[in-house]
């Protein structure tokens, strides 16, 4: 206040300082601390699941019974009706057949076809005994009864007519056996009933210098040749025995396949050997009867019966072997996967692999031979000029064969064709990778004088 004296507070001394400051800090020093309470940790206590609710299972529908049905009662399967059956009329046609219709037994039938088969095969010499001694057996058989009798005269007559007669058609039988193309080679028959071959030889197929009395040739990857006197010689591979025909007898025709060899004999039966790379059944021909003519392909064999009608055996993987259909058959031929059959109009059926045309004959006309090769189809005109159709693996000129002239005989081989000419020369197109096209120089070729 104004007026009054401000007193100023005594300064303390070292002494009261320091007092002071133990009465402070002293105390907070000597002061003992509160312990550190330990909190425990509360036991967790989970809360109660609350448990799934009991799921009802609905109770399951009564099953309804059903009621047995009434027995089916079965009617008594009525007696069939017997209906007598006219037995129907022979529908035998051409020469042969109208033997066949007048009583001539098979036998008969079968030793005159292998007459004519000779006949057209070959003339002359030792086939003159083979011809006289058929001709006497169908004289004995055809004595058991008049009508076989006047059947076998039929027989006769035509036998001694068919010495004097030569159509087309029947030029080409006898030129057919003459030439061979094999798998890849070529044999010729001279006149002279000797035999001429060219192009691969690896396995011998080509030994032929030393035959003689040869009517007829043959060729797969072997050489089969048919004597005068029906017995049979084969050269070239034999790994499945297809050259083991030394005991063959009375053979009129042979046909070599790719690995086999088949024999028709005079009395209509058929002699197979030889297998293949795996057997196919393609030799199975010991129960062939009334068979006039034969056909070896690559695994598969074809036969002509006496009334026209074919038969096969082996592989039909494509059908080659579904000719039972096939009526008029004058001709075979089996390819490799395919058969060709030629009809006594001068049409042509086939069956099989067609991969590349080789069963495209449905337009030929007036053909009078026919030969199958792998992939091709070769056919002679009664005119003397040659259609071809199909390939080959690879196109080779197989089928090249439009502007031949003066053909007598065909043969389609593996990759090549040959053809023989009137002259006895011989042509040739296709492959020629082992030479078996060279057959230029080749002259006297046909059948055995």
């Amino acid at each position: 206040m104004k007026g009054q004296k401000i007193v100023s507070p005594t300064p303390l001394t070292e002494k009261e300082k320091a007092a002071l400051v133990r009465e402070i800090y002293g105390a907070a020093e000597t002061q003992k601390p509160e312990p550190i309470r330990t909190v425990q940790r509360p036991e967790l206590v989970w809360p109660e699941q609350k448990p799934e609710p009991i799921r009802t299972v609905p109770k399951p529908e009564p099953i309804r019974a059903v009621p047995r049905p009434e027995p089916v009662r079965t009617v008594p399967r009525p007696e069939p009706i017997r209906t007598e059956l006219k037995p129907a009329e022979p529908a035998h046609t051409g020469r042969i057949g109208k033997w066949i219709a007048a009583g001539a037994s098979a036998a008969a039938v079968c030793a005159a076809i292998g007459i004519i088969l000779a006949l057209r095969g070959h003339s002359g010499g030792e086939n003159s005994s083979v011809i006289a001694a058929q001709s006497s057996s169908i004289a004995e058989i055809s004595t058991d009864e008049t009508s076989a009798l006047s059947a076998g005269s039929e027989m006769a007559q035509y036998l001694q007519d068919a010495l004097l007669r030569m159509d087309e058609n029947s030029t080409a039988q006898k030129y057919a056996n003459c030439i061979a193309a094999g798998c890849n080679h070529t044999v010729g028959l001279r006149t002279d009933g000797t035999v001429v071959a060219i192009g691969e030889n690896d396995d011998g197929q080509c030994n032929v210098s030393g035959w003689s009395g040869i009517v007829a040739v043959s060729g797969g990857y072997h050489t089969v040749g048919l004597k005068a006197d029906g017995t049979v010689v084969a050269v070239g591979d034999n790994e499945f025995g297809e050259c083991d025909v030394s005991d063959w007898t009375d053979i009129v025709a042979v046909s070599a396949g790719t690995f086999y060899t088949v024999g028709l004999k005079a009395d209509g039966t058929v002699v197979a050997v030889g297998s293949g790379s795996y057997e196919s059944g393609k030799s199975d021909v010991s129960d062939w009867t009334n068979i006039v003519a034969i056909a070896a392909g690559d695994s598969h064999t074809i036969g002509i019966r006496a009334d026209g009608t074919a038969v096969a055996t082996g592989e039909n993987d494509d059908g080659q072997c579904n000719v039972s259909g096939w009526t008029d058959i004058v001709a075979v031929a089996a390819g490799e996967y395919h058969t060709v059959g030629l009809k006594s109009d001068g049409t042509v059926v086939t069956t099989g692999k067609n991969d590349y045309g080789q069963c495209n004959v449905s337009g030929w006309t007036d053909i009078v031979a026919v030969s199958a090769g792998t992939f091709h189809t070769v056919g002679l005109k009664a005119d003397g000029t040659v259609v071809a159709v199909g390939s080959g693996s690879y196109e080779s000129g197989t089928c090249d064969v439009s502007d031949w002239t003066d053909i007598v005989a065909v043969s389609a081989g593996d990759w090549h064709t040959v053809g023989l000419k009137a002259d006895g020369t011989v042509v040739a197109t296709g492959s020629n990778a082992d030479g078996e096209r060279n057959v230029s120089d080749w002259t006297n070729i046909g059948p055995r004088q």
